[in-house]
């Protein structure tokens, strides 16, 4: 090999091995081992290890199959009963609904602690998937092991806006009855939102980053599917009371869009 390398180079050449540039000997296209394995591998860490790749973030994610499964086996017709209201044809049944006469108003701890894990989860994951690599790798090590708990305390003081600004509003238009139906429905539709998605959103949560587009896409779909029924059925409501439609449009913007818009820009920017 060193007597071809020789008679290649010239007989000038002392040492031809180190002499020699490694794209002489093996080709233009070549590249170090190094080089190769960080091109295959990306060069980087996956997009949602800085925030779901540590333990705090399965126990949660456990922690919140636990308690969908207690809740299925504490009320194992609840998603029936939620159903029924919802699709029932019958009218005095959804004039009751709308009534806030269907059941009576209640602190439920197990559906509190279900949906604000159920919402920490999907927001953590979500922005694991959507953030950049180099925003998720300066993350510290203890505030991505907390983004969950966090992510549920965030999501729990934007419900606790929309609710106040609710009520301020039914108290200053003397229209309590009509918000007490409306804050009705925002946690039936919540409820049913959990209850379905919950599945979906767990295989997601634990996916690989990367490789999860499909359920990404089916959890998007059943958020978007209860959605649109929400949508469907506060314009049913606004109807029924003689709103105008205009007032839906503002109720929309100030309680359902502003808070949101309003965290994902501090977000953001932070």
């Amino acid at each position: 090999m060193q007597a071809v390398i020789r008679r290649s180079l010239g007989a000038h050449a002392a040492d031809p091995l180190t002499l020699v540039s490694p794209e002489t000997i093996f080709g233009s296209a070549s590249q170090p081992v190094a080089v190769q394995a960080a091109s295959i591998t990306g060069g980087a860490a996956p997009l949602t290890d800085a925030l779901t790749s540590s333990p705090l973030f399965h126990i949660f994610t456990l922690l919140l199959l636990l308690l969908y499964m207690l809740s299925l086996y504490r009320r194992p017709k609840m998603l029936q009963g939620i159903l029924s209201r919802i699709f029932s044809a019958d009218r005095s049944r959804r004039e009751e609904m709308y009534s806030h006469r269907s059941e009576p108003s209640r602190f439920h701890w197990l559906e509190m602690l279900l949906g604000s894990l159920f919402a920490g989860i999907l927001v953590v994951r979500l922005v694991g998937d959507i953030v950049s690599v180099q925003i998720t790798g300066s993350i510290p090590a203890y505030a991505a092991a907390w983004a969950v708990p966090a992510a549920a305390v965030l999501f729990r003081l934007t419900g606790l806006f929309q609710l106040g600004l609710l009520k301020l509003t039914g108290s200053i238009t003397v229209s309590q009855s009509f918000v007490s139906s409306l804050l009705y429905l925002r946690k039936l539709y919540f409820r049913l939102l959990v209850l379905l998605s919950t599945p979906l959103l767990l295989l997601y949560a634990l996916h690989l980053s990367g490789r999860s587009l499909p359920l990404a896409v089916l959890t998007a779909l059943s958020v978007a599917f209860v959605a649109v029924l929400f949508l469907r059925e506060t314009i049913l409501l606004f109807v029924s009371k003689k709103v105008s439609i205009l007032h839906w449009i503002l109720y929309l913007c100030t309680v359902e869009i502003f808070p949101v818009s309003l965290f994902c820009l501090l977000a953001s920017r932070a």
